[in-house]
């Protein structure tokens, strides 16, 4: 049928009997999975919603998943975000319509998903609620790679002391097992810990990394391999030796481009600029946002990152006016993200515009309260840095 308005539509629809709906809705569902291909479609959708609407939620979960798995290769994540959070749902009160296999790879999508986006806050929600079930899985390559998801999102948080305790003992568990591939992802976590607190001393961080870097390019895990060269070239940041982190820098974007990985690309361009911005060499740095910002997708940790450190660099130019109204946006998001790494570099932006607008005390007392909030959650990379500012 065909209705001349949509509230038409709505009326007629509401006026069923709510069994009359379901029926129908079963129908619709049965008689569209007919004609529907094995393959993902569009219309997983549309089919998982009339499963969902007749009550047959054990008909629709197969459509949500393969409708997740779909949305996922097209980068479709805050989708992803909504169509697994209705089969967490589903799965909450009816556990047993999954197998452990399915439910371990849902999470895992899930998760990587939500640290695409920089959602820390989601990632640490569902790991805590699913870890415990994929642990009690014989599967050690889901429970750990969703394990340390779990720990570099405590990180973002800044709950260092259990990002530590069970990345560490992760790691251990990992090498008795002999799980290459598990100690590899586990000591991700470890590193930005002492990437951020400068825990460790100057050259075994060095050689850890370099170690870590080698075992996950030998075991072609280019996620992990890109993200040691990052945090060397981060720490070097924070030591200040800006010629060092460019060499890493330009060593991340040639396995980048070796690899084929758009995203490498992106880490290169945002680590790059730091260092051009630390150079005070404006105008090259926002070239190379620009580049950055040709290959994002939006709505992703990679935008927000791009668009704090343009942020910064604007309201260090000649018009910091221009930045605001970004800037008030970005900052909302990343807050509400939980991604402290973005958050306290965001809110020093906020504070140097008053500086610069010569609103002084304002600006002062801003500083001073930003500089206790970064020594009490712990990260000394950025306190040495706004402590400079």
């Amino acid at each position: 049928y065909r209705f001349g308005h949509v509230l038409l539509r709505d009326a007629i629809y509401a006026s069923l009997l709510e069994t009359t709906r379901r029926e129908l809705h079963l129908a619709t569902g049965m008689a569209l999975e007919a004609l529907m291909p094995a393959r993902a479609t569009d219309e997983d959708m549309h089919l998982s919603d009339h499963f969902d609407r007749a009550g047959a939620v054990e008909r629709a979960i197969p459509y949500w998943l393969r409708a997740a798995k779909r949305a996922r290769q097209i980068y479709a994540l805050h989708e992803v975000d909504a169509i697994l959070t209705r089969v967490a749902e589903v799965v909450r009160s009816r556990p047993d319509l999954l197998d452990d296999l399915t439910v371990a790879d849902f999470v895992t999508d899930w998760l990587d998903s939500l640290e695409f986006l920089a959602n820390h806050v989601r990632v640490v929600t569902v790991a805590e609620e699913f870890l415990p079930r994929l642990r009690a899985m014989d599967d050690q390559s889901h429970t750990t790679l969703a394990l340390a998801q779990y720990c570099l999102a405590l990180t973002h948080l800044r709950d260092y002391p259990r990002a530590f305790a069970i990345a560490s003992k992760a790691v251990k568990e990992a090498e008795l097992r002999g799980d290459r591939k598990g100690f590899v992802w586990m000591n991700l976590p470890l590193i930005r810990y002492y990437e951020e607190t400068l825990s460790l001393p100057n050259q075994k961080f060095l050689d850890m990394t370099d170690a870590l870097f080698a075992e996950a390019s030998a075991l072609k895990e280019t996620r992990a391999a890109m993200q040691y060269i990052y945090m060397r070239a981060a720490y070097f940041r924070s030591l200040g030796d800006v010629k060092a982190a460019r060499i890493e820098n330009r060593r991340l974007d040639e396995y980048a481009a070796a690899q084929g990985d758009t995203r490498g690309r992106i880490f290169y361009c945002w680590t790059e600029a730091l260092c051009l911005q630390i150079a005070e060499e404006i105008e090259q740095a926002l070239e190379v946002i620009d580049e950055g910002r040709r290959h994002i997708l939006p709505g992703t940790g990679d935008e927000w990152a791009l668009l704090s450190i343009w942020c910064a660099l604007i309201t260090l130019g000649p018009s910091p006016d221009v930045a605001q109204d970004e800037l008030d946006r970005v900052y909302n998001i990343v807050l509400a993200n939980g991604e402290y790494n973005l958050i306290d570099p965001n809110r020093l932006t906020k504070t140097v515009y008053k500086l610069r607008k010569r609103d002084l005390a304002a600006g002062w007392s801003d500083l001073q309260e930003l500089l206790r909030g970064v020594k009490k959650r712990g990260n000394r990379t950025h306190l040495r840095y706004f402590y400079l500012v």
